[in-house]
């Protein structure tokens, strides 16, 4: 029971000032831990969302190798704690990043660098038994809603407003709130299409769902999609996201601050969506 009990127990940080505080370094971390958005998944005492049942995440780290959960396929794992991090390298899953600056890095999306990276990793460091639980964290919502669409190519039969009305399908068949499709012919089958959220403010997105339509005719389930954000000069990928039918395909990935997020999809014929979604919140 002694041994059980201890597990829950953490000692200080040995990386901070001989007066138990934070060192500059890592105040200025503790800063970008809070604008990053990463207590929305290491939040509460714990450091780790993990006991509000919150779901398995995956931040871009699961691999082939990454083995199963029940039989099934791993779809995300449970976000480990934060506390003590100092002392508990390899980090991930599988030990595969060395250091903190790695585990980081290794986020989907990682828009954390240079100096602020050096800053996370030392606040990182120094979350010890005496850091109180993060404050000040936000709630993230659907910012589909509040996003001007845009897009590659819609059919003119079709209406892209659908993407983001808030109608939750059935199935993949199911058109009664509207449907987003690009069907634009036979010769242009295969072609990778897209569908952007786009904000006047910037946004801190967190994970993007996708409810893909098939009609069983030409627009077809997708062979390949993708996440990718504005960084205000191109386009850049942060994720793949799930080709699924029926369901809510959803990719988690690190906090990424931009304007504009898309979809970017192919399939053997066309690809159309019947309801999308943008999670994330404001900008501090």
């Amino acid at each position: 029971a002694a041994y059980l009990g201890s597990l829950t127990a953490f000692p200080a940080s040995p990386l901070r000032t001989s007066a138990g505080a934070l060192t500059t370094a890592a105040s200025s971390g503790k800063t970008v831990f809070k604008n990053a958005g990463c207590a929305n998944c290491h939040g509460g005492t714990g450091f780790t969302n993990s006991p509000l049942a919150a779901g398995l995440k995956n931040v871009g780290s699961i691999k082939t190798t990454s083995g199963k959960r029940l039989g099934a396929t791993l779809t995300g794992l449970d976000v480990p704690t934060l506390r003590d991090v100092w002392a508990t390298a390899p980090y991930l899953h599988d030990g595969s990043a060395a250091t903190l600056a790695a585990a980081v890095q290794a986020h989907s999306g990682n828009t954390v660098t240079g100096t602020n990276l050096t800053n996370l990793v030392a606040y990182l460091q120094q979350i010890g038994s005496e850091e109180a639980a993060p404050t000040g964290s936000v709630s993230v919502t659907n910012q589909a809603a509040a996003a001007t669409l845009g897009t590659s190519y819609v059919s003119g039969w079709e209406t892209l407003a659908a993407v983001n009305n808030g109608i939750t399908p059935t199935s993949s068949a199911d058109t009664n709130g509207g449907a987003y499709g690009n069907w634009n012919g036979e010769a242009n089958y295969g072609q990778t299409n897209w569908v952007s959220f786009n904000w006047t403010a910037a946004r801190n997105i967190t994970a993007l769902e996708v409810y893909w339509w098939n009609d069983g005719q030409g627009i077809a389930t997708p062979s390949w999609a993708q996440v990718e954000y504005w960084d205000g000069q191109t386009w850049r990928a942060v994720t793949p996201i799930g080709l699924k039918l029926n369901q809510f395909n959803r990719a988690d990935f690190t906090n990424v601050v931009t304007t504009q997020v898309r979809i970017a999809m192919k399939s053997t014929k066309a690809t159309g969506i019947l309801e999308a979604r943008a999670w994330g919140h404001t900008t501090p």
